[in-house]
C-alpha cells in the first residue's frame, strides 16, 4: 500500500506510474486540475475530510468524495487503490495534525508522568470535540477506523515520536521503571485512547475523573 507523506519526516512513496498519473490528472478532473500527484492526493483527502465531517465515516462513499473533489470515481481510484487506502491516508493526516497540537500542549508539563496522563486525556477530548474524528469511533465505523489505525505502522510512529522524549526523561530521572520498553508504552497508550473513545463504560467521567482513573490504574504499572 502506498502511504501519503504527512510530515517532513514521513516521505511520500511513489510508484513507477507517478509521471503518467500527473499528466492524466489534467484530463480526468472536471475543473481546476491539480498540477502534480501530491496536490491531487491532498485535494481528494481534503474532500474526504469534508464528507466524513458531514456524513460520518460509515456513510461516506467514494461517490460523495468524488463529487466534493469535483472529479470522477475513476479519478480517485487512480490515486488510491480503494476506499480503505483513502480513509487510512485521511486518518494519518489527522493524526499528524493532532500530534503536533498535543506536543505543543505537553511542553508545559515538567513531570513525565503528568505529561503521559495529560496527553491521553487531551487527545481524547480533542477528538471528541471534532465531529469528523468522532465519527471514526462510532459503532458503524468502529471496525474500519480501529483496524486501520491499529495496524498502521505510520500511526504508531507518530505516537512514538510524541512519547519518546517523555519516556526517556522519565527513565533518566528514575520516575519510570527501567525495564519498560518504549514500544510497549506507545501501544498501551494508543489502546487506551481507542478504547476510551469507543466504549463509554458504565460510569461517565469528566476530564478530572479520567485523569484520576488513569493515575489509579495505569500509572502504577510504569512508575518506579
Amino acid at each position: 500500500m502506498r502511504i501519503l507523506g504527512i510530515s517532513g519526516n514521513l516521505k511520500t512513496i511513489q510508484d513507477p506510474m507517478t509521471s503518467n498519473m500527473t499528466s492524466m490528472a489534467r484530463t480526468q478532473w472536471e475543473a481546476n486540475a491539480p498540477t502534480d500527484l501530491d496536490e491531487a492526493r491532498h485535494r481528494i483527502i481534503a474532500a474526504a475530510a469534508i464528507c466524513v465531517g458531514h456524513k460520518g465515516l460509515s456513510n461516506t462513499r467514494i461517490e460523495d468524495i468524488a463529487r466534493e473533489a469535483e472529479c470522477s470515481r475513476a479519478t480517485i481510484y487512480r490515486y488510491f487503490s480503494d476506499r480503505e487506502e483513502l480513509i487510512l491516508a485521511l486518518i494519518l493526516q489527522e493524526s499528524q495534525f493532532f500530534a503536533e497540537q498535543i506536543e505543543e500542549h505537553l511542553a508545559r508539563f515538567e513531570d513525565p508522568a503528568d505529561a503521559l496522563i495529560e496527553g491521553v486525556v487531551y487527545a481524547i477530548y480533542m477528538i471528541k470535540n471534532d465531529t469528523g474524528l468522532t465519527s471514526y469511533f462510532s459503532p458503524g465505523s468502529f471496525g474500519i477506523a480501529t483496524s486501520l489505525a491499529g495496524t498502521s505502522s505510520v500511526v504508531f510512529e507518530i505516537v512514538r515520536q510524541l512519547v519518546e522524549p517523555i519516556f526517556h526523561q522519565g527513565q533518566k530521572n528514575g520516575r519510570f521503571r527501567g525495564d519498560l520498553l518504549l514500544s510497549d508504552i506507545c501501544e498501551t497508550l494508543l489502546r487506551i485512547v481507542v478504547s476510551m473513545l469507543t466504549f463509554e463504560g458504565p460510569k461517565h467521567r469528566d476530564k478530572e475523573g479520567m485523569q484520576q482513573f488513569l493515575r489509579t490504574f495505569f500509572l502504577p504499572s510504569i512508575l518506579a
